[in-house]
């Protein structure tokens, strides 16, 4: 018999008799796993993409290289602590215990094999089988309820950037407004931050995105990160719109944005010619900035609040 150990939703233990699997994580991304059976012992290093899915496992004699589809199929060996979406994956079913065994996710039928407990009226949506409502592209549903925030923001980004606005006085070539794209296809957008103006650096959210393209700046389909300070928060101000700018974007671009609701830390590198070569955000004053997502449908589900309670 199988025992499965967690910590918060993430599974870092099983024993079966002698033999015993645990994994090692900073915060949600795994880094390890050491296996031992009665013969031998074995240790992986772990590599993980922005998901937090498998790419890698290293050990002395061999590498192991994985790669999933949308939906999470994939080869997968005795490494099921840590697969697709960093979600263990039951070798013997073919599926993935979410939310610590709730519910099992089949990646071949891309849907849960049971009915979700919060459909049709609460959380779960709709179809109470779909799995991230069928967008496992941009989200993940680690509880096995409903969809949740999945791509975590890289804190350093590396140019090229296209930069807007007035001159920032910290320095000559640093614009209000600096926009580039990850290797991993989120858009990165660092403006200051005023919630009392609801602006991003000059602009409020429809003006950069209208300058964005008159200058033919292309917003690519994944994620954004808006690093701005409050950007994630109500604003008490009658001169600005009550919503959120991060919640604005995310209504405005279709795409989930991720900011925060505090002040955030991050500082500039300049390249030989003395223009921006990369933003790194403050890694030990993450937690204090309070970072949140917000995503289109959570913008519109408001909406939809509001008009019928005014009818």
């Amino acid at each position: 018999m199988q025992n499965y150990y967690y910590r918060q939703r993430y599974c870092t233990s099983i024993i079966n008799g002698k033999d015993h699997s645990t994994v090692m994580r900073h915060g949600p991304t795994a880094t390890a796993c050491i296996t031992a059976t009665a013969d031998e012992k074995d240790a992986h290093l772990i590599a993980s993409d922005a998901q937090g899915s498998l790419m890698q496992s290293q050990t002395v004699k061999k590498s192991n290289a994985v790669a999933f589809d949308t939906y999470g199929n994939g080869p997968l060996n005795d490494l099921s602590l840590v697969a697709f979406k960093g979600e263990r994956y039951d070798v013997v079913g073919c599926q993935y215990p979410l939310g610590m065994g709730y519910r099992f996710y089949i990646p071949a039928l891309r849907r849960f094999n049971s009915p979700d407990s919060e459909s049709p009226f609460n959380r779960g949506n709709i179809n109470s089988y779909a799995f991230v409502s069928g967008d496992p592209v941009n989200f993940s549903d680690p509880s096995g309820h409903y969809r949740g925030r999945l791509i975590k923001p890289s804190l350093i980004t590396k140019g090229p950037f296209k930069q807007f606005g007035s001159t920032e006085p910290v320095h000559p070539n640093l614009k209000s407004v600096a926009v580039a794209t990850n290797p991993d296809g989120m858009t990165v957008i660092r403006g200051h931050g005023d919630m009392n103006t609801g602006r991003i650096g000059d602009y409020r959210p429809k003006e950069l995105l209208e300058t964005l393209n008159i200058n033919n700046v292309k917003i690519s389909e994944g994620p954004i990160h808006l690093i701005s300070c409050e950007a994630g928060r109500l604003s008490n101000s009658y001169a600005a719109p009550s919503k959120p700018v991060g919640q604005i974007l995310a209504k405005l671009t279709n795409r989930p944005v991720t900011t925060y609701k505090n002040e955030v830390n991050s500082s500039k590198i300049f390249d030989d010619a003395d223009q921006l070569a990369e933003i790194q955000v403050t890694a030990n004053r993450v937690k204090e900035a309070k970072p949140i997502t917000f995503y289109p449908s959570r913008f519109q589900a408001i909406l939809s609040y509001l008009r019928k309670s005014k009818t």
